[in-house]
């Protein structure tokens, strides 16, 4: 099972997502974007491989979220996407040998291993997502105190 997180579409966009997922009888329930007036936003869960679900939205080419087990995937228009493996605290996860490539290819520059290390870790997909998210998070009816 994958939560899919669709971040931010735009009325075509949404119909090509709408016609992806509906061979799967998964239905997204579209919000508006705060973020980014005109667009929309949906989280659903489907029952599908993240991989492949990450492989289509990406050509639709809206900003999304997959998670699934033990794995992530980012898209940016901007960036392209990132695929994370994550620990059971959901932290993503750093071979060794990928440690070892970054410092070689750094050649001794801290500040060039801690921009790979960023890289790695997947931090300008969040920089870039982080907005899409919080816009999210502010929309959310507040509950009355009555």
């Amino acid at each position: 099972m994958a939560r899919i997180w669709v971040l931010s579409a735009s009325i075509s966009q949404r119909q090509a997502v709408n016609s992806l997922f509906a061979a799967k009888h998964v239905r997204p329930a579209w919000q508006p974007q705060p973020f980014q007036p005109g667009t929309f936003q949906a989280v659903f869960e489907a029952n599908l491989e993240s991989s492949i679900a990450a492989s289509e939205l990406a050509k639709i080419g809206c900003p999304f979220e997959i998670e699934g087990i033990s794995e992530r995937f980012l898209f940016h228009p901007g960036l392209g996407i990132l695929r994370q493996q994550l620990d059971d605290a959901g932290e993503p996860v750093i071979r060794m040998g990928q440690l070892r490539q970054q410092v070689l290819e750094s050649a001794g520059s801290m500040a060039e291993l801690e921009r790979r290390l960023r890289l790695i870790e997947g931090q300008p997909w969040m920089d870039l997502l982080e907005p899409y998210r919080l816009g999210a998070i502010r929309y959310r009816a507040m509950p009355r105190a009555v």
